[in-house]
């Protein structure tokens, strides 16, 4: 907790001069340590709206079990930006909570948005 504690101060006194990758790794790092779920997703969502933010808080919620919580986090994350591994990731979620309809009609859109010509070899 001390060390967590050490962390966020140090992370509140950074200015735009700093480079804040290495704090930003120990504040994950005292997140994970203590199995917050709830602080690891806000602190994840500083990252916020690049897609890999949404992918590691819906990554982390359904490591933690949350698979309803993963499931908004990916659709809010796809509507957001578009991005194809989220995507992926909601599929897989939808799949999980036995939402096979909506993992159908997700490929589907996501189809309709990018189509592909497959070419037999």
């Amino acid at each position: 907790a001390e060390y967590r504690a050490l962390v966020e101060r140090a992370w509140q006194a950074l200015d735009d001069s700093d480079d804040p990758s290495v704090l930003r790794a120990m504040r994950e790092q005292a997140v994970r340590t203590c199995g917050d779920v709830d602080a690891m997703v806000d602190l994840l969502a500083d990252g916020l709206p690049a897609p890999k933010a949404y992918r590691d808080i819906v990554a982390a919620l359904r490591d933690a079990g949350r698979l309803a919580d993963a499931v908004d986090w990916a659709e809010r994350g796809v509507a957001s930006t578009r991005d194809v591994a989220l995507t992926e990731l909601l599929v897989e979620c939808y799949l999980d909570a036995q939402r096979g309809d909506d993992a159908v009609e997700l490929r589907k859109a996501a189809l309709r948005e990018a189509p592909t010509r497959h070419r037999p070899t």
